[in-house]
Formats: C-alpha cells, structure tokens, sequence
C-alpha cells in the first residue's frame, strides 16, 4: 500500500460516513420509504489504489457489492478531494409511477455535493 494510498483512506474515513448519509437522506426527501432505501455505509466498502498512468496521481476506488457479490456501488476519491459515486436504488420513484429509480449519483467535492437520481422508465401496464 502506497503512502498516497493510506493517505487518501484516513482523509476519506473522516468524510465517507457524512457522504453515505448524504445519499441515503437525498433518497428519504424524495418521499422514498426507508425500508426500500438502499444500504449505503461504509461498512461493506472495499477500497483499492488506481495510478493515473499520465499524472501519476492516485485515487481511491471503492466497490460496493451485495450478499451474492454482485457489483450494486461504487465510489472514486481524488486526491484533489474531488469524488463520485453510482449506486444501484432499482425502486419505483415515490412520487410518479412513469419512473424507476435506477441509481443515485453524486459528485464534486463534499462541501459542495451535487447529488441525483438516475431515473428510467416504468414498464407500461
């Protein structure tokens, strides 16, 4: 593990809970019930190293997996602080039938979070 690497963990551990409640609360506005939201902490968030081979800079990726390992998240972590994370929602939108939430999105920097559903539509009856 690089010295950049560790340092990147111990600056992400200080902000990566106020970021999965970030997301999970922006689904709770939504109207979305709590028993449906996804399970988005730091627990479970298995991180690895990736060097920009140009810039030599490294960032911190993470992966989010559910109980049959499937791939359901994932998050980069810049070492200029940037970030953003996908995560698997795969939940009828709470307000408006025509759409599923797909996902929930969020980039930027933590003090100035910009966060989104991906939405896609439902099927027709």
């Amino acid at each position: 593990m690089s010295p950049e690497f560790q340092q990147q963990l111990e600056e992400f551990g200080e902000i990566g809970e106020q970021l999965c409640h970030s997301l999970t609360n922006y689904l709770s506005e939504m109207g979305m019930e709590s028993q449906r939201l996804p399970r988005v902490t730091m627990n479970g968030l298995v991180f690895s190293e990736q060097r920009d081979p140009f810039s030599g800079e490294v960032s911190l990726q993470g992966e989010w997996r559910n109980s049959q390992g499937m791939l359901c998240g994932s998050l980069s972590y810049r070492q200029n602080g940037s970030i953003y994370i996908e995560h698997d929602v795969l939940e009828p939108h709470p307000t408006d039938t025509r759409w599923i939430v797909e996902a929930i999105t969020a980039w930027g920097f933590i003090d100035k979070l910009n966060i989104e559903p991906k939405l896609m539509p439902a099927l027709g009856e």
